[in-house]
């Protein structure tokens, strides 16, 4: 066999070798989305069966995620819940934010008093 026979052979050869690992990855990759997905699925389910409201935020104060069918569109949480249009003095978001564990509070707005539990998600790589 000559020189450029056994170069043919082995780009075909590397060439086979990397679709396979391809498909491999692409197979993994479904499997992995499809159990994102039922671990999506399951936290939401845990979500909906909590009584009290639990709600997520993101660093700017925006509501992400609520255990209540309503629509959030990024609202602040002193907007959602107390129909304010700034930021409580106290914010208890803010501060488990800040110093990274978790408070409780108690707030009167109006009539009505509130207790509220805040504690952070805190992504372990960091």
């Amino acid at each position: 066999m000559e020189p450029k026979e056994k170069e043919k052979i082995n780009e075909q050869e590397y060439i086979k070798s990397l679709e396979d690992q391809l498909e491999k990855a692409r197979a993994d990759l479904s499997q992995m989305e499809a159990e994102l997905r039922l671990t999506e699925n399951r936290c939401q389910t845990i979500l909906k069966a909590v009584d009290d409201t639990v709600t997520i935020y993101d660093k700017e104060l925006n509501m992400k995620i609520i255990n209540r069918d309503v629509d959030l569109k990024d609202k602040k949480c002193y907007e959602f819940f107390f129909n304010e249009k700034e930021m409580c003095e106290d914010c208890s978001v803010l501060k488990t934010i800040k110093e990274k564990k978790g408070f409780v509070t108690e707030k009167k707005i109006g009539p009505k008093y509130y207790r509220i539990k805040t504690y952070p998600l805190l992504n372990p790589q960091t």
